[in-house]
């Protein structure tokens, strides 16, 4: 080898080290939004790469229905809001209704599909005046789903997911298409009546609703997953390698809990709390599956003090272990919950809010499998 070739290897050398020692993407976005703090809701990638994020607004704004923004550079900007779709009185003045927690999704014959919670007049976060102890009124809420076939341009008339009595959320970003095909849509009802404002969070038990049509018709799991007295709350179901659901839900227990399906949902096993997962305080979380590892994807918003820090997990063997933890946002002041997260080749976006405007981080895969920061 000569003497100029030596050199030329070296400066290669030189500038592979510092290629490769460049922090991963890591970048936050602050959303404006001109219907008050709202909540966080999902995202969904347009056929010319456009990103739509849906999401709710706080009461006073409940006529503005489901808002949205658009992205055309990966998450970079965003327009301005937008409403997506208007909520649906049946031509009267007098109802009040709140539409909740949207989730967007693909669907195997193309077509988007929206879902939302409409939680009414008669159901606790409506409820005005505030009532007192012992005059409780008892929630009453459903998730409904409308379509797209044209990117979300236009969208038909909703019709219901959860038909069955009483309260019944699937909140935002739950929605998830399995392998076979089958749109399986996670969420829990309250098993027993609710008195305001006593026990927000009691008598919850996790099931789904599934659809083998295209999300045209629903039919529901068999059994529930019931852990009561403690709760099991706002589910999150992932697919694993062996196919089986995986489902990992909230509870006020200090622990995440869990269940599995062998039957793409139709059944499920007893619930159980992962000790290897604390959850100081009950918090949304959500797990993925990293499409460029394979790997699964925690995230949660807890801690000693309330919804902060939000964080990330890494489990490489199918949920039984989880390593690298990673803090992606720690305002001790924040409320963080109800994210969403969203794969676009090597950057992953995070988007969340929960009284507070949403905030959009885009993330490179790398960036997760840091060193753990405990």
């Amino acid at each position: 080898m000569t003497a100029l070739t030596t050199l030329f290897v070296a400066a290669l050398m030189a500038v592979a080290a510092v290629c490769g020692s460049s922090d991963p993407l890591f970048e936050v976005v602050q959303l404006e939004t001109d219907y008050g703090p709202g909540c966080s809701g999902d995202i969904v990638e347009l056929k010319d790469g456009t990103l739509l994020f849906a999401t709710h607004v706080p009461l006073k704004f409940a006529g503005a229905g489901i808002v949205a923004r658009t992205s055309k550079d990966r998450g970079r900007t965003w327009s301005k809001q937008f409403i997506l779709v208007a909520p649906a009185t049946g031509g009267r003045d007098d109802v009040s209704s709140l539409w909740a927690h949207p989730s967007l999704l693909r669907l195997p014959n193309g077509d988007i599909l929206l879902s939302y919670i409409v939680i009414t007049q008669t159901s606790y976060w409506s409820a005005s005046p505030r009532v007192s102890e012992g005059e409780g009124l008892t929630y009453f809420e459903h998730s409904y789903a409308r379509r797209s076939a044209d990117e979300g341009q236009s969208w038909s008339d909703q019709y219901i997911v959860t038909p069955q009595p009483g309260c019944n959320e699937m909140h935002n970003g739950k929605l998830v298409v399995l392998s076979t095909g089958r749109i399986l849509a996670p969420l829990h009802y309250k098993t027993r009546g609710l008195t305001i404002p006593e026990d927000d969070h009691g008598g919850y038990v996790s099931y789904c609703f599934y659809s083998d049509d295209n999300g045209y018709s629903w039919l529901r799991s068999k059994n529930d997953v019931a852990m009561l007295p403690i709760e099991a709350q706002e589910p999150h179901v992932v697919e694993l390698k062996d196919g089986r659901l995986m489902m990992l839900f909230r509870t006020y227990s200090g622990f995440v809990g869990r269940a599995y399906s062998e039957d793409g949902g139709e059944t499920w096993s007893e619930g159980e709390l992962v000790k290897e997962l604390p959850m100081p305080r009950c918090t949304p979380l959500t797990v993925d599956r990293i499409p460029s590892t394979g790997d699964l994807l925690l995230t949660m918003a807890t801690g000693p003090g309330g919804r902060t820090p939000m964080f990330s997990m890494i489990s490489q063997d199918e949920g039984e272990t989880w390593t690298h933890r990673r803090v992606i946002l720690d305002d001790p002041n924040a409320r963080y919950g109800y994210q969403v997260v969203k794969f676009l080749d090597d950057v992953v976006i995070v988007a969340t809010a929960s009284r507070q405007a949403p905030i959009v981080v885009r993330i490179g895969v790398d960036w997760f499998y840091q060193e753990s920061q405990d």
